[in-house]
């Protein structure tokens, strides 16, 4: 969470919450792995209807600059740098 949290500048207690509701709503996943979690976008297979929201998405945000300007900034972005902070 905490490379969300530093990619979009918001509060870590409002990432998390906007990330268990995108997980209770099926979709994005997330597991476990040692002191970290991790989160990526479901394959929507647990609904329809979020299957359908996630189709969707993709299609409306691919060509979004706002997206595109996040997306070339995540590789930057290093768990290990910030927990260091």
């Amino acid at each position: 969470m905490c490379e969300i949290q530093t990619a979009l500048g918001t509060a870590q207690s409002n990432a998390g919450k906007h990330l268990r509701l995108h997980e209770d709503a099926g979709l994005i996943d997330s597991h476990k792995d040692g002191l970290w979690v991790n989160h990526s976008l479901a394959d929507g297979s647990q609904s329809p209807y979020a299957a359908n929201l996630l189709g969707n998405m993709k299609h409306w945000l691919e060509n979004d600059p706002e997206i595109k300007l996040l997306i070339e900034r995540l590789p930057d972005i290093h768990r290990e740098e910030i927990r260091g902070r």
